[in-house]
């Protein structure tokens, strides 16, 4: 389906270049080929309107006038008809201004099928190919009912200044094709067939001469497939944006295939965009492609943000508590990465390894120091990633606008605890001093011994289930005591913030202590401070 879909955007990319300049058609008929007779049938198939242009149809093959075709039926002609390239005319009974025309070449017995819609202005003559109609069929199954469009999973794209939020199961980037103005995604179940192209091209077009002429833009689309059915053609808007969207399926290639096309005019940029999805009739998915599509389509927003131009991180998650967010905020290039909440001035610094779709390996030296791994949830899609803690824990978080994450650390006390030297593309067992490995080795050796950030989480999810309203630890602004015992449990006292169901909030002091047997929490106490 990749090629077929990279033909088709080569096919119509011109088009919107030239932006639907004058055009020439070549009136000449050519010679008419002779030679031996067929036996030919034409069947043509004409679709009811439910109230305006319910006229019927004279049919013509060449200049001989057929029986004539009543609206809203279908009826099959037999001819015998010369080898060579002829001519089907159907009009408007009793005013042959109204008409539609399509030229067909025998070359032995065959059957011919065409559908044809009554318009005001014209006679609408779509050719079907014969043996395709089965493959239709399954493009229009109505089994095909699953929508993939879920705001809380999609993936989001900004392009020339628009976002969109498109399915999940598009999960594959075509990154060698990739650039500002082409970025081409399909699923990578090897079942699906189906694709989701965004491209664009600058255009000199004012808003008014693409308002003029956006209708021939969208002729001009249409006409690259010549035999095309169920088609749907109108002027829309798209992120409050002038533009057009079309639907057909197409049976130019090997196997039927459906279009969902839209473009529209970003006069900021000046620049015409088209958004298509195109599927064909081997895909085997349950997906409505189709009312995805337009879903996203309608969702559709005009980027406001402002642009960071300064900022060195690349991507950043939270997940988001009653009274506080714990933020992840990446910088790829030189593999950092700083871990923070909003209800304390600590930052933990530390380095990373790994992808994200594999799972990416964070390492932090606070206190004994631990790692984690950040994983996307689906492959491929990076809206939604999985936290695994050293204690096999997992969290979910979602991705957040970097800049929104960055400022939270830009606040005055903000600072950064841990790592304080660490330089491009280091990691952690190469920073580490030879002592510092020695007491890695003999920590290793002690794995179930409990470490210090596992009691420390203990410790906070034993006092959310006793104060379920809001209960925040301030670890780095009001620790007053975090000792280790000789029996590797540990002991906190730390200035907590406790709410009631009311939302009243007020200061307190926790203690407890982390059994590293048992591993569980003992003696906990909270108090006034």
């Amino acid at each position: 389906m990749k090629k077929v879909i990279i033909m088709f955007f080569a096919l119509i990319l011109p088009i919107i270049i030239v932006a639907c300049g004058s055009s020439t058609e070549d009136s000449s008929e050519g010679e008419r080929l002779t030679g031996p007779t067929y036996s030919v049938q034409i069947e043509i198939d004409c679709v009811e309107n439910l109230f305006f242009s319910k006229y019927d149809v004279d049919v013509f093959v060449d200049e001989s006038k057929l029986e004539k075709l009543d609206h809203g039926t279908a009826h099959t002609y037999s001819l015998e008809l010369e080898a060579g390239a002829h001519t089907l005319t159907v009009t408007k009974t009793g005013n042959k201004k109204v008409d539609g025309v399509v030229e067909f070449t025998v070359s032995k017995d065959e059957n011919f099928y065409y559908k044809i819609a009554c318009t005001s202005q014209q006679v609408k003559v779509e050719e079907i190919v014969a043996g395709a109609s089965v493959e239709m069929d399954a493009l229009k199954d109505t089994s095909r009912n699953l929508s993939g469009f879920d705001t809380l999973t999609n993936q989001s794209i900004t392009f020339c200044g628009i976002d969109f939020s498109f399915p999940a199961y598009f999960d594959v980037l075509e990154s060698e094709t990739a650039s500002d103005d082409y970025v081409h995604y399909y699923p990578e179940e090897k079942n699906y067939s189906c694709s989701l192209i965004f491209s664009a091209n600058d255009t000199e077009l004012s808003q008014s001469e693409f308002d003029d002429r956006k209708s021939a833009i969208a002729d001009s689309i249409m006409a690259q497939h010549k035999n095309k059915v169920d088609v749907n053609s109108a002027s829309t808007v798209v992120a409050g944006l002038s533009g057009w969207s079309m639907s057909y399926i197409t049976t130019d290639y090997e196997n039927p295939a459906a279009v969902n096309l839209s473009f529209i005019f970003n006069p900021e940029n000046q620049k015409i965009i088209m958004v298509f999805v195109l599927f064909d009739s081997v895909d085997m998915s349950n997906y409505d492609y189709a009312g995805d599509y337009y879903k996203m389509i309608q969702s559709a927003e005009i980027n406001t943000r402002p642009v960071e131009i300064d900022s060195i991180y690349d991507i950043a998650y939270v997940r988001e508590l009653n009274e506080y967010s714990l933020y992840y905020l990446f910088d790829m290039d030189n593999k950092i990465v700083r871990y923070f909440s909003t209800n304390d001035t600590g930052v933990q610094l530390g380095t990373i390894s790994g992808e994200m779709n594999s799972g990416m390996k964070m390492y932090f030296d606070y206190g004994d120091g631990f790692s984690e791994t950040l994983k996307y949830k689906t492959a491929h899609n990076d809206s939604i990633a999985i936290l695994t803690d050293s204690s096999g824990f997992e969290w979910e978080y979602k991705k957040t606008d970097v800049a929104a994450a960055e400022a939270i650390i830009k606040q005055p006390g903000y600072s950064d605890i841990g790592s304080q030297n660490l330089s491009p593309d280091v990691n952690k067992e190469a920073s580490l001093q030879p002592s510092q490995k020695v007491e890695n080795k003999k920590s290793e050796e002690k794995k179930d011994e409990l470490r210090e950030h596992e009691a420390k989480r203990a410790f906070e999810y034993y006092g959310e289930y006793m104060y379920p309203y809001g209960f925040e630890c301030h670890w780095f602004t009001k620790l007053h005591e975090h000792t280790q015992l000789d029996d590797g449990s540990w002991k906190f006292k730390v200035g907590v913030t406790i709410t009631n169901q009311y939302g009243a909030s007020r200061e307190a002091v926790a203690e407890a202590l982390i059994n590293n047997t048992t591993k569980s929490v003992e003696n906990f106490d909270v108090y006034a401070e």
